[in-house]
């Protein structure tokens, strides 16, 4: 089986960053997703130069300071200026807060393709829902010609599409994958003291891990906390754990034994082998 192992939520905080970094650094993350408009976005972007060969997708969310400017999207910020995302996804039906949300996602796409130079390599959070968050979603992908993961939450389906342009135009081919799940809940894992990914995640599903075909995609939120990750975020403690489980040999070693072959999402859907080469790399720089 080949694994992408996705860490969401880069840029959340300086603190974060520095757990988030070692995971790439020295775990076995391979793939990331990048936030705009949060305290540590711009340190994350100077340490994605580090990385060249991982692909970095828009980690979409309305939280933070705004891209777009602020009296453009009133209505989607709080008494503090600040994106609030339960106003935003409360209320898919009014047209005011639609156009305001289709200003603010196309603002924070355009900041990240500043930032980076380049476009996400991926949107991880299309999916077959009518409200206009998934609808611009798409609408973006769309004419940006983005890879990305689509979810059918109807049919409890994903795939990753990449676009393909030839003489006759653009088109999407699919590549299906598993998305294996946490046992618990994100939102209860603050509640769990025992929560660990190691056992919940990487062990419990040996049977799907252990097939010779496919591709699987675990997501985790890997980093350090801070007072911002505190006050801000309803999962905390998760995502210290989680940064512990990417570092700690026990997982490589379980994934080993399975057969499981590391894989960014690029590889996946370009063919390269740019993780296998990267752990090359480090295990020379190791040696050395």
């Amino acid at each position: 089986m080949k694994l992408i192992i996705r860490g969401d939520d880069f840029g959340y905080s300086k603190a974060f960053n520095a757990g988030y970094y070692k995971c790439i650094r020295n775990g076995i993350m391979t793939s990331a997703e990048l936030m705009i408009g949060m305290p540590g976005t711009l340190e994350a972007v100077k340490m994605l130069e580090e990385f060249p060969w991982l692909p970095v997708g828009w980690h979409v969310h309305v939280c933070g300071r705004p891209s777009a400017d602020a009296s453009k999207v009133p209505h989607l910020l709080d008494e503090n200026g600040n994106l609030c995302l339960h106003i935003s996804r409360g209320h898919p039906q009014n047209e005011e807060l639609a156009s305001e949300l289709a200003i603010e996602l196309r603002a924070e796409l355009e900041t990240f393709i500043r930032y980076c130079k380049k476009k996400p390599d991926i949107i991880s959070n299309i999916d077959d829902q009518n409200d206009i968050y998934s609808r611009t979603l798409r609408e973006l992908a769309y004419e940006y010609h983005i890879d990305h993961l689509y979810k059918s939450l109807k049919e409890g389906t994903a795939v990753y599409r990449k676009w393909i342009q030839s003489e006759k135009g653009w088109k999407l081919e699919e590549y299906p994958i598993h998305i294996i799940p946490t046992k618990q809940k994100w939102s209860e894992l603050n509640q769990i003291k025992d929560y660990n990914p190691i056992e919940s995640v990487f062990m419990a599903n040996d049977e799907l891990l252990c097939r010779k075909e496919g591709a699987a995609l675990i997501v985790l939120h890997p980093g350090y906390l801070d007072n911002y990750i505190l006050e801000e975020s309803t999962c905390n403690i998760a995502r210290v754990r989680d940064c512990d489980a990417l570092l700690n040999k026990t997982t490589f070693d379980h994934l080993k034994k399975l057969n499981v072959e590391l894989i960014t999402s690029s590889d996946y859907l370009y063919g390269t082998n740019d993780y296998q080469n990267w752990l090359a790399v480090r295990k020379n720089k190791i040696n050395d």
